[in-house]
């Protein structure tokens, strides 16, 4: 929660702006202007004040007229951040959410964590921003109390107006705020924060802040960032993975009209950035034909001959490897091996994040400093790398925070942000670097790939009495970190098996593949719940039990997911029959707490076997709900993600490069594939949890066993094309 180098100084001025492109200039060309009504202002850590504005924290500054400007640090990607951070700054300051207009923070150090992943904004911020919100509503009651000269118990903040209740005198926070500014703030803790039945914001259905610039078009992304005086990039790397450039000939390119330069790009081993070469211009258009033009001789490095088919050789042939052991309760490896346990192994792909706004960084290197524009999920850490990179100071790195055209893991890492600052350096002039889909799609920080190993032995009753969950795949963290992942920090999260099995065995085996790997929606959920949630249905089958009533019986231990299952199964009409070639498969789980999500598909296989999802029903408890708008969306959002990764998401790779390129070899699904998806939310006062994420690794395993009920044909390898089946 950053807002960093860009204001170095505490009011939020910033006296280092360039004279050629100053934050007015820019803003206006950019277009970033309060939309009207749409309460929403981008690319500014600050709102310009007065000195009878009151701000008593970076978040909240009220102005003498009445205006409620709130900064929100975390950062929007299309999952609605700025709009339920706000509201939650807004419910406890008492303000008409009318009156209050938001501002997208840039980098800054100040906030204690600005990272935006792991479904996780509104669990960090949950306390801490309506405390923000609580304190500057007590300095406004105790500076309207001091303006009276009355006991600050008899007066009462609401709609953005103090009020004494004994003489029903009234007055605006906007009048007050001169006088709360010097106010002594109380601190966080000690302030009383509504309890839930007096909410009057939070869990009501808000319309988005950036809806209507989205609707309209005007919504300005990296994408369609312009500066004064700009040059574009297209920067080339080498086919084959972890090759490196061995000669250049650029003779052809920098002859093409519009091109201004050829530079090659130094590796960066932190950042993960292999050896490139840039071709600056002075459109998108001149730098592709430039590149185009480029004579490059590769030299392909030590993994030419790589290829899907290896790479599946060689996660088999550690199936007898030495496992890191990450869960071992009870007896469960010498139980799984007596005769009459079921085994079953199910394999999963390497996924690209082919977020709809490819890669793109747009920087400016002067005067020993760096402004960036970047579309980015962790601003601080790309503000840390540059600053690494180049030897500046951090307080010298300016990184303007971008509204990003989808985020899913990939816009995480610094490499795209350090190498647009790679080639600004070089052209010395503001230069907007720009990916193409076929580099991002085969430039990617893939999901990684996996062999999961499942045995279980039943007891009497056809329960499990024994479960032995075996991972086999590359470590994220090992090519992040370079270090080896310890048992806790594996991608494996604690609780994989959630069912009440008394004997539990997890392990996991690393194996070394040389494909680069990132952190993709959901993570290892998406790996893990496929494979226990089929496996869980071939037990039910096995013991003729009806795959509901067998995994509630195992649930005891989280009712709430019992709960979220009742009703999913409830609402999808479970149990109803269908029509020959139908079926409806079952699949949940939980992330953190206290999120927990139930989901059931329906589906039909077509005529050459083509699945034809009919409708996907979703059960959710996730505690506390901000805004339901954004819930929903979020769900559907990560039910379309998994729709797609379950279907036909797979990136191959042969003679030591990806083979996909975009969308057509690398398919998303469709309006015409889209089924009816009916949410249901229970409601809850628990504190909140995550909900960006939770949805996604539930619909292969739903989809899967649907399809196994629709022709009794078990898939267990992904994605779920016919020739997959047994």
């Amino acid at each position: 929660m950053a807002q960093a180098a860009s204001q170095p100084t505490g009011d939020g001025s910033n006296p280092e702006v360039s004279r050629t492109v100053s934050r007015r200039s820019f803003l206006v060309m950019a277009a970033a202007v309060t939309a009207g009504g749409s309460g929403l202002m981008w690319w500014s850590p600050w709102v310009p004040g007065d000195r009878k504005s009151f701000a008593p924290d970076f978040w909240i500054r009220i102005h003498a007229d009445g205006r409620i400007h709130l900064t929100i640090h975390k950062c929007e990607m299309g999952q609605g951040v700025l709009t339920a951070l706000a509201m939650l700054i807004a419910e406890e300051l008492e303000v008409e959410w009318s009156r209050v207009r938001v501002t997208q923070a840039d980098a800054d150090f100040r906030f204690a964590d600005q990272n935006t992943s792991g479904s996780s904004s509104i669990i960090d911020s949950w306390t801490r921003l309506r405390e923000a919100g609580a304190v500057a509503r007590a300095m406004l009651v105790r500076a309207a109390a001091a303006r009276w000269r009355v006991p600050e118990i008899e007066c009462d903040a609401t709609g953005g107006v103090v009020s004494h209740r004994p003489t029903g005198r009234r007055i605006g926070y906007g009048e007050l705020a001169a006088l709360a500014a010097a106010v002594p703030a109380p601190e966080p803790g000690a302030v009383r924060l509504k309890p839930p039945e007096a909410f009057r914001l939070i869990g009501r259905r808000v319309r988005r802040l950036d809806a209507p610039d989205k609707i309209t078009g005007r919504q300005v992304y990296g994408m369609d960032l312009r500066l004064p005086g700009m040059l574009y990039a297209s920067v080339v790397r080498c086919p084959i993975l972890g090759g490196t450039v061995r000669g250049l000939d650029d003779t052809k390119a920098r002859s093409i009209p519009g091109v201004r330069d050829v530079v090659r790009l130094e590796a960066d081993a932190p950042s993960r950035l292999p050896e490139r070469v840039a071709v600056i211009a002075d459109s998108t258009w001149a730098a592709l034909q430039g590149r185009q033009a480029l004579g490059i001789e590769w030299d392909k490095g030590p993994n030419a001959s790589l290829s899907s088919e290896a790479i599946e050789r060689q996660l088999a042939d550690l199936d007898d490897a030495e496992p890191v052991v990450l869960r071992n309760d009870g007896d469960a490896l010498a139980l799984v091996r007596k005769a009459g346990a079921l085994h079953a192994t199910y394999q999963v792909p390497y996924l690209a994040h082919a977020a709809m706004e490819p890669i793109n960084c747009t920087a400016h290197a002067r005067g020993g400093v760096i402004e960036i524009w970047a579309p980015t999920q962790f601003p601080q850490r790309a503000v840390e790398h540059v600053a690494r990179f180049t030897g500046l100071p951090r307080e010298r790195v300016r990184l303007h925070v971008i509204p990003m055209g989808g985020g899913f893991g990939r816009r995480v890492y610094p490499d795209f942000v350090v190498e647009a600052v790679q080639v600004a350096r070089a052209a010395r002039a503001p230069v907007k670097t720009v990916w193409t889909r076929e580099d991002d799609i085969r430039n990617d920080f893939y999901r990684p790939v996996g062999r999961l190993r499942l045995s279980a032995a039943l007891d009497r009753k056809g329960r499990p009495s024994a479960w032995v969950h075996r991972l086999t795949g590359p470590s994220i963290l090992r090519q992040v970190r370079g270090a080896a992942a310890s048992p806790e920090e594996s991608e494996l999260y604690p609780e994989v098996v959630l069912y009440s099995v008394p004997s539990v065995r997890v392990e996991y085996r690393e194996a070394a593949i040389p494909v680069p790997l990132g952190v993709w929606r959901s993570v290892a959920q998406s790996q893990n719940v496929f494979a226990v949630e089929s496996f869980i249905d071939e037990l039910a089958h096995q013991a003729k039990a009806d795959p509901v009533r067998y995994r509630r019986d195992l649930l005891s231990s989280h009712p709430r997911l019992q709960h979220v299952l009742d009703v999913a199964a409830r609402a999808a009409g479970w149990g109803a029959p269908l029509p020959a070639g139908h079926g409806r498969g079952v699949a949940v789980s939980t992330y953190g707490e206290p999120t927990s999500l139930a989901l059931i598909a329906e589906l039909s296989v077509e005529t050459r076997g083509r699945i034809k999802i009919g409708r996907l029903t979703c059960a959710v408890d996730c505690g506390q709900i901000v805004n339901p708008l954004s819930l929903e969306a979020q769900i559907e959002g990560g039910l379309v993600w998994g729709l797609s990764a379950a279907l036909w998401g797979e990136i191959t790779v042969k003679h030591g490069g990806i083979e996909q390129s975009n969308f057509h070899d690398y398919r998303v699904a469709r309006i015409s594939d889209m089924p009816r998806i009916d949410i249901h939310i229970v409601p809850s006062t628990a504190p909140p949890g995550g909900i960006g994420e939770p949805s996604v690794p539930l619909v292969a395993p739903a989809v899967a066993n649907a399809l196994f009920a629709a022709t009794g044909v078990r898939h267990r390898q992904l994605p779920l094309e016919p020739q997959r089946a047994g």
